[in-house]
């Protein structure tokens, strides 16, 4: 499993290691921070995989509604911290099922126009959360396990953009988190230059 960037799990999909991307002052780390899916169908022998593999913080950035609709428990040795970063719920469980052009409605009421919007839209929204968040995983690298949107497969083909993340979606949200000065408005909102400077020690490796 060493430098492996996606790992295979039989209940868990899209598992992947956020070590070996560039980053100002060399690369971020291997096996320091994963993301992946909801781990709501994970054996005993899967959650020991997962410890074996240092993790012992799960972050849930799921909205409420998400955290509801498919619910999970950690096993002992793992903590569960849930921040929900998304402001707006798309009510696809709702007991009146609403139609594809309600949801879009929706999406873009919570995401606006694209995934990179809506990454836009959760920072400067909550800023304060992100702060949050960042401490947290500041103070307990390398056991963060992130999740990504578990209702990806369920939600209409006109949806599904707001939900994947190719490379362009990123690279646009990266140059504009630059130019609007992004950890300006968050240190603004609490975060420490302690905090920053603990995530580059813990995350980078100078090249």
């Amino acid at each position: 499993m060493n430098n492996m960037k996606r790992i295979p799990f039989e209940h868990l999909h899209n598992c992947r290691d956020l070590g070996g991307y560039a980053c100002t002052g060399g690369m971020i780390g291997w096996h320091k921070l994963y993301r992946g899916e909801v781990p709501s169908g994970l054996t005993e022998t899967e959650w020991e995989k997962m410890k074996e593999m240092g993790v012992r913080t799960v972050i849930d950035l799921r909205s409420l509604m998400e955290q509801r609709a498919e619910a999970y428990e950690v096993p002992e040795g793992i903590e569960r911290i849930c921040y929900p970063l998304q402001q707006y719920e798309l009510q696809v469980n709702a007991e009146k099922k609403l139609s594809e052009e309600e949801l879009i409605q929706l999406a873009k009421a919570s995401f606006g126009e694209s995934l990179s919007a809506g990454y836009v839209k959760m920072i400067e929204d909550a800023p304060e959360r992100i702060v949050c968040l960042l401490r947290t995983i500041a103070d307990r690298l390398p056991e963060a396990y992130q999740k990504r949107n578990p209702l990806y497969d369920k939600i209409p083909e006109e949806l599904r953009s707001y939900m994947a993340t190719p490379p362009e979606t990123m690279e646009g949200f990266l140059a504009g988190a630059v130019q609007r000065n992004y950890t300006g408005l968050l240190m603004k909102n609490g975060l420490e230059a302690d905090t920053i400077e603990k995530l580059k020690q813990h995350l980078i490796i100078p090249l």
